[in-house]
């Protein structure tokens, strides 16, 4: 199936997806190849390759979620505080485990 063909019924981004998506399977001449061979019949098997191609074509529907940049925030005094503690609480745990100096 050309691609340039499906750009009638298939919106500019959703197309765009699904050629980032499908490179692998997309030739020189922007043809999507689908090869099925798990059924006896060549029916059955035309079937499942369109099955496939509705199931690539839903997945570069979906848009994806615009990714927040967090910035590089130091943590608060309050975990800084628990952090502290907890360290210090597993130093005099390991130094019981050593015993003391005799």
């Amino acid at each position: 199936m050309a691609l340039a063909a499906a750009a009638d019924f298939l919106p500019d981004d959703v197309l765009h997806r699904l050629r980032e998506q499908q490179r692998t399977r997309l030739t020189k001449g922007d043809e999507l190849v689908l090869q099925c061979d798990e059924e006896r019949t060549q029916a059955a098997n035309l079937k499942r390759a369109f099955a496939r191609l509705q199931s690539y074509i839903d997945e570069a529907s979906v848009t994806p979620k615009e990714r927040l940049v967090q910035r590089e925030m130091e943590p608060p005094e309050r975990v800084k505080a628990q952090r502290r503690v907890e360290k210090r609480l597993q130093s005099v745990k390991k130094a019981m485990r050593r015993g003391g100096d005799d």
